[in-house]
């Protein structure tokens, strides 16, 4: 007959602290993944410092090569050295969207991270415009996404923090309506005006004047390169409204933002004048012209990037317009 044992309660104590330590060991020893969610986050910090940086020494480059490249072409075709169908010419174009595309690029990624959707899509928009432009055409169609910067422009000082990118989207959109219906209907005399209030805008002038201008390039787009009536009178309508957009890009208090108006007017003067002269001359001007374009995209790019950093200077004031807001329509009741 076999006899068991029983063990006291020491010993089942002993037992016990046993298994515990036997299972802490094991949880010790254990896998453990060779990163952490804060290495990631380190690393992707760390990669966007370094992404940052590079862009902001090679965009001047860029857009210095790129502007020697045009003026070294409009010279060659305004003493007939080179053929505006031949590929030296051609290529000056290409290298300029290439550069364009690639800065363009990387500021969509920080759009993307910002959770800016309207500034994401005009940003997206860019090596789509450039696949479908040429040079006689390039500002007139890059209408669209500046449209679309400059509606994002207008909404930011309003935009809620903290929320995701539909979410941002969806916002912006119901801004977007906002400053659409106030814009278009308040008219543009008497002193409940929404327009041309010069430094007392609130954006609605940036936004009039956006919806136009994108539905200039949209014309344009559907024109393609051809040189006919409707060319001149949607490049010149963009032209037009791209110089009030820059007059009202001249009252703001970031440097970046006044030096593209500066730019990017005094391009449109040229761009204007070049659609009602022979292409051979327009060729000539188009590329004689394009440094006061990289110019201003290049100040165009740093705004951007400002946008993002949380470094833009605004010129609305969100709590004070709320302020003002609230006033108003205190008063509207009171009457």
């Amino acid at each position: 007959m076999k006899i068991t044992h029983l063990t006291s309660p020491e010993q089942n104590a002993k037992n016990n602290d046993a298994v515990v330590a036997n299972h802490n060991t094991l949880q010790e020893t254990s896998w453990q993944p060779p990163f952490s969610i804060d290495t990631l986050k380190n690393k992707s910090t760390e990669f966007d410092l370094k992404r940052k940086t590079l862009t902001s020494q090679l965009s001047p480059i860029m857009y210095t090569v790129s502007s020697i490249y045009h003026v070294a072409v409009g010279a060659g075709l305004a003493l007939n050295i080179f053929d505006s169908n031949s590929a030296i010419v051609k290529n000056a174009t290409r290298l300029t969207k290439l550069f364009n595309s690639l800065i363009y690029g990387d500021l969509a990624i920080d759009a993307c991270k910002q959770k800016n959707s309207f500034d994401l899509l005009s940003k997206l928009l860019e090596p789509f415009l450039n696949c479908v432009s040429q040079l006689s055409n390039y500002h007139l169609l890059r209408g669209l996404g500046s449209a679309m910067t400059q509606l994002h422009i207008v909404n930011l000082p309003h935009i809620k923090c903290d929320q995701g990118l539909w979410e941002n989207f969806i916002q912006n959109m119901q801004l977007t309506r906002k400053f659409f219906v106030e814009a278009w209907t308040s008219g543009l005399w008497g002193k409940d005006r929404r327009l041309f209030k010069f430094k007392e805008d609130k954006g609605h002038t940036l936004a009039w004047l956006s919806h136009i201008q994108a539905f200039s390039s949209i014309l344009g787009l559907l024109n393609g390169t051809r040189r006919n009536l409707i060319d001149k009178i949607v490049g010149t309508v963009r032209n037009v409204i791209g110089v009030g957009v820059d007059l009202d890009l001249l009252n703001k208090k970031d440097i970046d933002e006044k030096n593209t108006g500066r730019y990017y007017l005094a391009h449109a003067l040229f761009d204007t004048v070049k659609r009602f002269i022979p292409k051979d001359k327009a060729d000539v001007i188009d590329n004689l012209a394009m440094p006061l374009y990289n110019k201003a995209m290049y100040h165009f790019g740093k705004l951007t990037r400002k946008q993002s950093d949380g470094t833009y200077v605004q010129t609305v004031d969100p709590v004070e317009d709320r302020i003002k807001e609230y006033t108003l329509h205190q008063n509207l009741l009171a009457v």
